[in-house]
């Protein structure tokens, strides 16, 4: 079966790792497309995959799909908002979309916590939510908005909006086999240390697209200056040295955490062999809860009063369900590094690993379900 492994924003290594594409193309030949063009997204970032097609627009995608030879796949992580662009002309082909997402678990965090729906917030921001909160609603202004848009088949741990796929395939979090690589690689920091997950808060090319020209950011200067603050705490506190793993498309002078290690694309490997991790809201915290890490939970009020506030607001009800520590970086107090290790294991039974399927990796379960595609299986 020809794959065709589709992004809407420049192609990085890490939508390798998140895609599984090494893995897949073990077994089935593999098209790299990068759609950044066509979604006006496409940013300067480093670390691009390079061996990939770049298409402009909807014409060219229409050519490119019609060179695909059958029985073919799309495989995205493509969020649902942004599908509409393509989808009348993918289906053209009728040519399946799977989607392999770790994003449904971030709404979903986000819309659980109050704050998402104060108007003081963002009024329309929390309209929404709302809307999206209410099944019925939801539901409704789906079909208004989008018809009949799906994905063919959802490939996650769960399945936060069933109007958005036709078949959801249950597998690991996402970030679970980058997880169980983890284990296995050696530490590249000596001695024990601290993790800051970053998430490119004030340097990701996303806040500065001309769209968010007009949108309330973090003072940059004050954000860094908050985290330095706090890391000489923890330093002097817990007498751990702090390690920053830099967000894929962070952009930080090396002098920006006074000196710290600033290290790119080692996230998992910098988390299973830390001491504690501190972070916001981001993905790689699912790291740190299936190594059952210490975790520690960073916001301040003014990112809930900017673009930045769904990592304030996930990192506070991550910390809720995990009942970790949160610290106010306007008043950082002293923490405690024990964790709660009853609410850790709810979280992964609940949120990230498929209990029927826990002798096997996500690996094996994507391409079983590709094997069955191609050999004309139906999955419903």
């Amino acid at each position: 079966m020809n794959i065709i492994i589709m992004t809407c924003i420049p192609m990085i290594q890490q939508h390798l790792t998140d895609l599984y594409v090494e893995s897949i193309a073990k077994s089935h030949p593999v098209r790299l497309w990068d759609l950044s063009g066509l979604y006006n997204r496409d940013e300067q970032v480093s670390h691009r995959v390079e061996n990939c097609l770049r298409i402009q627009s909807l014409e060219e995608l229409d050519q490119e799909l019609s060179s695909v030879t059958k029985p073919a796949l799309i495989i995205t992580n493509i969020m649902f908002y942004s599908l509409k662009r393509i989808y009348s002309t993918v289906k053209k082909h009728q040519i399946p979309i799977a989607n392999i997402t770790k994003e449904g678990l971030a709404y979903h965090l986000f819309e659980s916590n109050w704050r998402s729906l104060d108007i003081r917030y963002g009024f329309v921001d929390a309209a929404k939510t709302l809307a999206r909160k209410i099944g019925l609603i939801r539901r409704t202004i789906n079909w208004f908005v989008n018809g009949p848009v799906k994905y063919d088949y959802l490939l996650a741990n769960g399945n936060f909006y069933p109007e958005y796929t036709s078949h959801f395939v249950k597998i690991h979090h996402v970030k679970y086999d980058e997880y169980l690589q983890s284990r296995s690689l050696p530490a590249i920091v000596d001695g024990p240390y601290a993790v800051f997950l970053d998430t490119a808060a004030t340097t990701h090319p996303f806040y500065g697209l001309k769209r968010h020209a007009n949108k309330r950011k973090i003072d940059a200067q004050g954000y860094i200056e908050r985290l330095n603050h706090f890391f000489d705490q923890v330093e002097k506190e817990h007498n751990l040295p702090v390690v920053i793993a830099a967000h894929p498309k962070a952009d930080y002078d090396p002098q920006a955490f006074h000196g710290r290690p600033i290290i790119k694309y080692k996230t998992g490997q910098l988390i299973e062999h830390s001491s504690l991790v501190l972070s916001h809201y981001s993905t790689s915290v699912i790291n740190a809860i299936l190594s059952e890490k210490p975790l520690v939970f960073l916001w301040y009020p003014e990112m809930l009063y900017s673009m930045q506030k769904y990592m304030a607001i996930g990192a506070l009800e991550y910390a809720k369900r995990l009942k970790a520590p949160v610290i106010n970086l306007d008043r950082p107090q002293a923490f405690k590094t024990q964790i709660e290790l009853d609410a850790y294991r709810r979280f992964k039974e609940h949120y990230l690993i498929n209990q029927l399927e826990c002798d096997h990796s996500n690996e094996t379960l994507i391409i079983n379900f590709i094997n069955q595609m191609a050999n004309g299986g139906h999955l419903s």
